[in-house]
């Protein structure tokens, strides 16, 4: 099995599954010598994968044996939740390229609660740079439980679906961005992906990954901010309320509708605006981390889910443009010396993770 390790992907087919702790996405991928073709798209609303810190994988695969089939089902790749990764950005520099990797291994694979005893680990590079007559080399780290790998492979091996590869989401953020790798005015940027539970918040200097993080803050903030102070509404009003009206309670009457019959306006208010305060207060912690490293954001990308009206927020609070990854704008999209297909593909920013994982051989 390989950890972020890119097999040969020349004329072979591979499944990709995104695993979230809310939705699991699937694309099926058909690679040739330069090109990378989505030939379908799946989603499965699957709340069951995460329950109390333990992982039902083997749920997960039946229901996905159902969905899919063809010769992708023997080169299967997984990326897990980052809820059950350890991830860390490291530099290495005054070193031989060729003795890198002993470096990692050596110095660098016991990090937060991750060490090769317990977990499986592995690295990916991601970049160099010249700094100060240095050449910078950038590795991504990521560890995953050697319990829950084995569960994994094992539950997806009963419906005869063999996992190659397992990575972490964080990691297909850092894939993704390659897609604007020519917007060479914003090289200084952040990718920013919101998810149910958590936000992951990477930093690119000069097209590079250099920094990430994991914040404890996602949509379900919004929901138990809000469950935990409401009287009458329960949480699928709660969450209807999020979903279509999220910033703009000062709606015209007829288009608010029945949205705070339960729900009170002004509670609701409160309480969004205190979650946008804790977003924006972490996003903006990380820009002045790539501030006082020498370079200044001057783009935020973001992908999955977020309330009606939080980017304009978020450019008008931070003065950096902001803008949000959109899949449908593009049937096909060159990338460095290869060309990612989509085509009639119907696919939305929540498939974020998944078409990065699909351009990693790439990179």
């Amino acid at each position: 099995m390989d950890i972020l390790i890119r097999n040969n992907i020349i004329k072979k087919n591979k499944f990709i599954i995104d695993i979230g702790t809310y939705a699991t996405k699937i694309l099926q991928i058909r690679y040739a010598a330069k090109k990378a073709e989505i030939l379908d798209a799946q989603s499965i609303i699957y709340k069951g994968i995460l329950e109390e810190r333990k992982f039902n994988f083997t749920d997960l695969a039946k229901k996905i044996d159902t969905l899919i089939s063809g010769q992708g089902r023997s080169d299967v790749v997984i990326s897990l939740p980052a809820e059950l990764c350890e991830c860390k950005i490291i530099n290495v520099k005054n070193k031989k390229e060729s003795e890198i990797p002993k470096v990692i291994k050596k110095d660098y694979t016991t990090f937060g609660r991750a060490n090769p005893v317990t977990h499986v680990v592995d690295f990916a590079f991601i970049g160099k740079r010249e700094e100060d007559g240095d050449t910078v080399y950038y590795y991504f780290l990521s560890a995953v439980h050697k319990s829950i790998a084995a569960d994994l492979i094992a539950a997806f091996a009963k419906y005869k679906m063999k996992v190659k590869t397992i990575v972490s989401s964080t990691y297909n953020q850092i894939c993704l961005s390659e897609l604007f790798f020519d917007e060479y005015d914003h090289l200084n940027r952040l990718f920013i992906d919101f998810g149910t539970n958590t936000t992951r918040i990477t930093a690119f200097s000069e097209g590079v990954a250099v920094y990430t993080r994991n914040i404890e803050l996602g949509f379900n903030s919004y929901e138990k901010s809000l469950f935990d102070v409401q009287e009458k509404a329960g949480k699928p009003e709660i969450v209807r309320a999020l979903i279509n009206i999220g910033e703009y309670t000062d709606l015209a009457t007829e288009l608010i509708g029945g949205y705070f019959r339960e729900l009170d306006k002004d509670v609701y208010r409160k309480c969004i605006d205190e979650v946008d305060n804790h977003f924006i207060s972490n996003i903006s912690r990380v820009i002045d981390l790539c501030e006082s490293n020498d370079f200044a954001v001057s783009k935020i990308y973001y992908s999955g889910y977020v309330l009606k009206g939080f980017e304009d927020k978020l450019e008008e609070r931070l003065n950096i443009e902001t803008k949000q990854i959109v899949f449908s704008a593009f049937d096909k999209k060159a990338g460095k010396g290869y060309t990612l297909e989509i085509g009639d593909t119907d696919m939305n920013g929540e498939y974020s993770n998944a078409l990065g994982l699909c351009i990693s051989p790439y990179i």
